[in-house]
């Protein structure tokens, strides 16, 4: 009888191992801490709109501000990162397992002092590619913070990208 008591208790442990183990995978960022810790650490950061048309496959309007990842800047502004980083990362931590589909970025957070430092957002297939410390990758996001990301560039009278300029 001891025997089977072992087993069940075995069993029970291993099961509570994977449902550790599958909670920390699905909810885990998948952005690096290494990447949010130093934006958090800036005191501002750039705010960027941008221009999700590809300008190495479309032919776009350079509004003059530098690009990010091939992606125009329409426009910038300095703001205090705390809120968007929060919402970003909540974002990261809530959904790292959803298709994407297309990347037509409208947003972007980049490091005032150094500009390869960046997150480069789509809010349209949920993804997120950052660049830190001379490493590249994308991750998965929700598009829960993205009505904050559009009011903080009205309330700061930021120019959106309008479609295709005549």
């Amino acid at each position: 009888m001891k025997f089977w008591k072992e087993i069940v208790i075995f069993v029970l442990a291993l099961f509570v191992v994977a449902a550790a183990y599958g909670y920390y995978k699905f909810t885990a960022p998948e952005m690096p801490i290494a990447v949010m810790d130093h934006f958090r650490s800036l005191k501002e950061v750039e705010l960027c709109s941008m221009d999700p048309a590809d300008s190495s496959v479309h032919s776009r309007t350079d509004y003059g501000k530098g690009e990010i990842e091939g992606f125009h800047i329409v426009d910038t502004t300095l703001v205090n990162p705390n809120m968007l980083l929060d919402a970003l990362d909540s974002a990261d931590r809530a959904n790292n397992r959803l298709a994407a589909a297309c990347f037509w970025p409208r947003h972007a957070i980049r490091d005032p002092n150094n500009h390869e430092n960046y997150l480069l957002i789509c809010f349209k297939c949920y993804q997120v590619i950052y660049s830190f410390a001379g490493e590249s990758e994308t991750v998965l996001i929700t598009d829960a913070p993205r009505d904050l990301f559009d009011s903080v560039i009205d309330e700061q009278g930021m120019d959106r990208y309008a479609g295709p300029k005549q």
